[in-house]
């Protein structure tokens, strides 16, 4: 079992430092991928100064982790088309559950069960 921590420290305006931290670890039950998902979360909520920027950095990355990375976009593409389907949305991210909808629906004809 292997365990990972990950710590994020932003400066506020005042020169204070604020520390999140992340303890990774493989339960064998798929927590690990729950952690992962909130620091997500966390980073494209104002840690990210650049979408552009990371996902070309993302697109230099080795081609198996590509593959992965786009297999991941699909799979977030599929479950918020199903929330657009099933109403489960509101102003906040209507834009996005509706354009992953629309790809969805125009690469693979709808969601997918995956």
């Amino acid at each position: 079992m292997e365990d990972y921590k990950i710590t994020f420290t932003r400066t506020d305006q005042n020169g204070e430092d604020h520390n999140r931290e992340y303890n990774l670890y493989d339960d064998g039950e798929g927590k690990k991928d729950v952690l992962i998902g909130a620091v997500m979360e966390y980073l494209v909520n104002g840690v990210i100064s650049s979408k552009r920027d990371v996902a070309e950095r993302m697109a230099r990355s080795h081609r198996y982790l590509q593959n992965e990375l786009f297999h991941l976009f699909i799979e977030y593409a599929n479950i918020l088309a199903k929330n657009y389907e099933n109403g489960r949305y509101d102003g906040r991210n209507e834009s996005a559950c509706k354009n992953a909808k629309t790809i969805m629906d125009t690469i693979y004809g709808g969601t997918l069960n995956l």
